[in-house]
């Protein structure tokens, strides 16, 4: 299933009624919490993104609404394995700085996602220990160093976008697993 409703307008909603994260960050924390907690993931990830003091507001009621179909839509891509699933980025028009910046916040995101759900202390694989330190180093980028209207530059950013779809099917995989003895890796 893919995510229909448009980037551009989740994000102006979480600006609104100034959430800590934006849109892309909300992805990253949704796609991790299905990964490691999926029974618990709504609750926690609507926990994390609204005060309950500001339940009531209707622009929030509103903007929970439509990350809901966000929720809704990348719960699906992950639960079906069809390799539908996909980050939850500004659109290809949008400058490569405004999308750098939206991955780099992902990736924030989807790291504190298994944090905050203790995941990353049941991932053991070399692999993924690899690609949590690669997306932890993402996290440290800049994206003012950016080179805009740069072929080189969107071809990197392609390939970067798709490493984090990959590893994120990893991550899924592997926290699906039996929990095994660590001497077994």
């Amino acid at each position: 299933m893919k995510i229909t409703v448009p980037y551009r307008r989740i994000d102006k909603q979480l600006a609104i009624f100034d959430s800590d994260i934006d849109a892309a960050e909300a992805h990253g924390l949704i796609s991790a919490l299905l990964c490691a907690t999926p029974r618990q993931a709504r609750e926690i990830w609507l926990a994390e993104l609204v005060r309950e003091e500001d339940m009531d507001n209707e622009l929030v009621k509103e903007t929970i609404k439509e990350l809901g179909r966000v929720f809704d839509a990348t719960e699906q891509a992950l639960a079906e394995d069809t390799g539908e699933y996909e980050l939850f980025l500004p659109d290809d028009e949008q400058p490569i700085r405004r999308r750098a910046a939206a991955v780099i916040h992902w990736c924030r995101g989807f790291l504190y996602g298994l944090g905050l759900s203790q995941a990353g202390e049941r991932l053991k694989s070399a692999e993924t220990r690899e690609a949590l330190g690669d997306m932890d180093a993402i996290t440290q980028m800049d994206e003012a160093t950016v080179e805009e209207n740069n072929e080189e530059s969107e071809e990197a950013l392609m390939q970067l976008i798709e490493f984090l779809r990959v590893t994120v099917q990893l991550i899924k995989a592997e926290l699906a697993e039996p929990a095994t003895d660590a001497a077994d890796e």
